[in-house]
Parts: C-alpha cells; structure tokens; sequence
C-alpha cells in the first residue's frame, strides 16, 4: 500500500515452518523517502459520508456490542457509522489464521474493492482489507480516522443498536 514489499504470516510465527534465529541481526541505517498513502487506498470522513450516499458499502470492523454501542471503552460516544454494516474481524479468524472460508465470507457482505473498511482507530479494519485482496476481491479503502475520528466530531450522526 505504501509502495514497499510486505508480507503477513498467517498464523503468526507458529505458523512458521522455517528455523527460528534468536537475537537481532546487523543491520544498517537505511534511508526512505516518505510516500504519500494512495488516494484509491483510504478514504476520509467525507468520503465515507458520499459513498454512503451514493449506496455504497461501508463495514464497520469492531465487536458487535462497539457497533452497537452497548460498550465504549475509548471513544467519546458509541455507536456506529449511520448506514454502516458489521462485521468483526475476528469473524474472519480461526485460530488466529483466515479462515478457510474467508472469501464466501466477504462476497456474502458483498465486500469488495469499493467497499471501504473502519474500526476504531483504523487498526483491525486492516484485516478485513487483507484478507478481501488475498482472496481476490479486490482492496477496499481504509477509513483510517474510523470510530475515533468520526465520533470525535460532534456533528457527525452516531447509530445505535443494529440499525444501519
């Protein structure tokens, strides 16, 4: 997304079938020129306001309870994204792998490359945009304010319960 190879291991490091080593390896003072994140890779709060608008699919990565607002333990308010649906990323994981059947997953939520992902500080909807894109779906957009940043703003409307 930022313009760097990466990787994720599924699985974390039990998954790793390699041989570990132990201790830091030499390493060398390496210098990078900071790249802007891509315009087609997040979205802003307008932005989720218009795609909203214009019947587009916005996922709320969070806990039910946090979707819902029954438990808030960060942000100023609970509640959702008015119009937002949920799915929590922990849904997606089995034994802290995707699980097997991710993609029938997203393409039930109808979650693809126009759909744009939040939580609540833009951290766990990453799961849900890996996890499309490693299927094939497609990169949705991240919110990256999510929640914090939504509901943060005052004038910005909040949903409660499983109304969308």
């Amino acid at each position: 997304i930022l313009g760097r190879n990466a990787a994720l291991l599924d699985g974390g490091l039990d998954a790793w079938t390699g041989p570990l080593e132990r201790g830091a390896p030499e390493t060398r003072a390496v210098v990078h020129k900071a790249e802007p994140w891509p315009d087609n890779s997040v979205a802003g709060a307008d932005d989720v306001q218009q795609h909203l608008a214009d019947g587009g699919l916005v996922v709320d990565a969070r806990a039910a309870e946090r979707y819902r607002g029954e438990f808030e333990p960060v942000d100023p308010r609970p509640g959702h994204i008015p119009g937002a649906v949920n799915l929590p990323f922990t849904d997606l994981l089995r034994d802290g792998s995707l699980r097997s059947d991710v993609r029938d997953i997203l393409e039930e939520r109808g979650i693809d490359s126009t759909t744009i992902a939040y939580c609540g500080s833009g951290v766990s909807a990453c799961l849900e945009v890996l996890a499309a894109e490693s299927v094939g779906l497609g990169r949705p957009r991240l919110y990256i304010g999510s929640w914090s940043g939504w509901s943060s703003e005052p004038l910005r409307p909040a949903a409660l319960g499983d109304e969308q």
